[in-house]
């Protein structure tokens, strides 16, 4: 019987060194010709045309499965044999049976909903879906969500470079023997703390700010117009990047939206990269575009989502690190997130602990926060990326290296 350690190391090394495809009923089989005919009639799901098209795009050494066709696969035998028609599974074998993802959770042991003391190797589900814990606050699944493949996530938690996934149960399967001392506490990321902040908090005491331990500040650059022709830049905008950056906080800025047409999306972004033109340099967090406005929720789906990619092509061909600002509702019921996932959210969602599946760079968790140095309320958040090692990598913002400091612009 297979360990929880040696299945999890399994799970990881398929997540990371093989290619493969979330294909609804395939425990590991490689996509050749005989077996991509056999998975686009097997299932409705991998009939849809675009799957079709996937299925038959991938290459001979891709191993497709589905969640719980994974668990099954490895438990089954196989080994990456891309000659073997189920990639060196044997189907049922060591007593193991044909179950699905809400049938396997049911045969469990110890199933809870308590994550506090999750063991390696353990199932985790929620309803029609299925993965594994394999430590560190990780887990293995394979779902044609994010990367379409198997991959490696986080487990109700935020990890840094990671999509985050919210489990509901998890429970040891009985197909698999758990050694002892294996028990792995929950991995706490390393949150950043930080405030965003605009004119309205007035004159700023950054000192006491950064004395305060805030580390990042994302300020506002300004705000746009329906028709993107009245732009405006904030009030305190020029001062509070040059007094952040004087006492030691690394800074992004964000833009506020009114605009109501792509073409007023593009022109938004026009006179935000026109800004930023002297702060090349300066900026180690990204440049968030913030949609949120009531006149623009009428508006649907399609055209709020183009003007997002259109604003933030704008500024990444201008060579800044884009991001998106927006709540759990608005991705949900305004934003095609399927299509503005390819950039980093900075999620607005003000409670102690936010339920947002979803991947995300930064948590802004409060309207309401007290931070010495600044009079009254400010947002506070949380970030979970290293965004000045991301950004100067990248030679992004106007940075030309890792070793560059940002420049206090005149």
């Amino acid at each position: 019987m297979m360990t929880n350690k040696e299945l999890a190391a399994k799970l990881i090394d398929v997540a990371k060194n093989y290619k493969t495809l979330y294909i609804m009923g395939c425990f590991g089989a490689p996509m050749t010709a005989s077996n991509k005919k056999r998975y686009t009639q097997n299932h409705s799901y991998n009939r849809q045309p675009e799957r079709t098209a996937m299925i038959n795009a991938a290459s001979a050494d891709t191993f497709g499965f589905d969640c719980v066709c994974l668990i099954k696969g490895l438990l089954w035998g196989w080994n990456g044999n891309k000659n073997a028609i189920y990639g060196g599974a044997s189907y049922t074998s060591s007593g193991v049976p044909d179950i699905g993802a809400d049938q396997m959770i049911k045969v469990c042991k110890n199933v809870t909903t308590d994550f506090s003391k999750i063991e390696v190797g353990e199932a985790v589900w929620l309803e029609g879906h299925i993965g594994v814990y394999v430590g560190d606050g990780l887990a293995v699944e394979c779902t044609p969500r994010w990367a379409n493949k198997v991959q490696i996530t986080a487990c109700n938690r935020n990890v840094s470079g990671y999509n985050r996934r919210n489990w509901t149960k998890h429970g040891k399967l009985p197909y698999v023997e758990y050694v002892a001392d294996t028990t792995t506490p929950p991995v706490e990321t390393t949150e950043i703390r930080g405030i965003d902040v605009s004119k309205w908090q007035g004159e700023i005491d950054w000192k006491k700010v950064k004395a305060a331990g805030i580390k990042f500040a994302m300020i506002r650059l300004g705000y746009g117009s329906a028709n993107g022709d009245a732009c405006g830049l904030d009030g305190y905008f020029e001062k509070n990047v040059k007094n952040a950056i004087a006492a030691g906080i690394d800074i992004g800025c964000y833009f506020y939206s009114y605009a109501t047409s792509v073409a007023a999306a593009k022109k938004e972004a026009v006179y935000v990269i026109n800004v930023l033109q002297k702060y090349k340099g300066v900026f180690t967090y990204p440049v968030a575009f913030d949609l949120e406005d009531k006149t623009q929720q009428g508006l649907g789906k399609q055209v709020l989502t183009d003007m997002v990619i259109a604003f933030g092509d704008a500024i990444e061909k201008a060579g800044f690190y884009c991001s998106l600002y927006s709540n759990p509702s608005w991705m949900k019921s305004y934003l095609d997130t399927d299509r503005v996932k390819r950039f980093d959210l900075w999620l607005a969602h003000w409670t102690d602990k936010t339920n947002y599946a979803g991947a995300y760079g930064m948590w802004q968790n409060s309207s309401s926060g007290k931070v010495n140095g600044i009079n009254g309320n400010v947002d506070t958040d949380f970030a979970y990326k290293d965004y000045p090692t991301i950004i100067k990598g990248k030679k992004l913002n106007g940075f030309t290296g890792s070793e560059q400091q940002p420049t206090v612009p005149d």
